[in-house]
């Protein structure tokens, strides 16, 4: 026997029902899928990026910034934020940037604490 589901929820293909926000987000919450089929791409803006479930748009600068913005975590992927580029500023590897003013200042901003190596004298600037 079919269970009704309400007006708020998606009748998926194996007659579960699942909020209608969890259609196209990227995960199958149907489990045979049918909730992540026939989804509408969103148009996102040319300073925005497009979250890989499709149906989220989030601001560049909240790329690879170690905070997960996409449903799907997309915005954080290690091979998208290896690509990043910095201009006037530190890359840390696989990962965000960071002013140059913040690499040996005692404290780690890098996920791998790379802009505190090598903190010898050479790399101090006066009056520090």
């Amino acid at each position: 026997r079919h269970q009704q589901c309400q007006q708020h929820q998606f009748t998926c293909g194996n007659a579960m029902c699942v909020s209608l926000d969890a259609t196209c987000n990227g995960f199958n919450d149907c489990l045979d899928g049918s909730d992540e089929r026939d989804c509408v791409v969103e148009e996102c803006a040319a300073n925005q990026f497009q979250c890989q479930s499709q149906k989220q748009c989030i601001s560049e600068e909240s790329t690879c910034d170690f905070m997960l913005d996409c449903v799907d975590g997309s915005d954080e992927d290690p091979m998208l934020c290896e690509k990043v580029e910095c201009p006037g500023m530190y890359h840390c590897p696989m990962s965000h940037c960071i002013p140059y003013h913040k690499i040996c200042d005692g404290k780690s901003d890098c996920p791998g604490g790379q802009d505190e190596e090598k903190c010898g004298a050479e790399y101090l600037c006066e009056g520090k």
